[in-house]
């Protein structure tokens, strides 16, 4: 097998399983759509066919997280990354620090739009209103997350997220 980066390997995978979540086509014609994509070498047929072997008894549910992905992912710019540190500020007086503050810089990474980066700096007090906010938007998608899964697998209702 050909030496590959986790990217390769990422990119191969996806575009493997949204190949299977959205086809009804065959082992036989994944693998030749695979290989004139360029995503499998000959060398790696046998252990692409026994891969795609095993994702197509999985063909329903992938293409449910297929789905829903591509549904998160709708509308507004999706986040790729973050990164954060903390940068210490000194003011001096004469020869020596009179004081200092911590400033944490934030760097958010979308997958579209004009500005793909934006680096930005929070007080600390800034960074823990942030954090609550999110923690609350977290339980929140929790509660739907929840909601849904009881909507989709039990008899229809039309009680809202909050009330069952």
């Amino acid at each position: 097998m050909k030496e590959i980066d986790a990217e390769d390997l990422i990119a191969a995978l996806s575009f493997t399983t949204v190949l299977i979540a959205t086809s009804s086509e065959s082992v036989e014609h994944l693998i030749r759509v695979a290989l004139e994509a360029r995503v499998l070498d000959l060398s790696d047929q046998l252990a692409g066919t026994e891969l795609i072997q095993g994702l197509l008894g999985e063909r329903e549910l992938l293409g449910k997280a297929v789905k829903v992905s591509q549904l998160a992912q709708e509308v507004l710019p999706s986040l790729l990354g973050f990164h954060s540190a903390v940068d210490l500020r000194a003011s001096f007086l004469e020869d020596r620090v009179a004081y200092t503050v911590p400033t944490i810089i934030a760097t958010l990474r979308v997958d579209a739009g004009v500005a793909r980066e934006i680096t930005f700096q929070l007080t600390q007090d800034e960074a823990i209103s942030v954090r609550d906010r999110l923690s609350k938007e977290i339980h929140r998608a929790e509660l739907l997350t929840k909601w849904a899964e009881r909507k989709s697998s039990g008899p229809s209702t039309d009680s809202s997220p909050g009330q069952d």
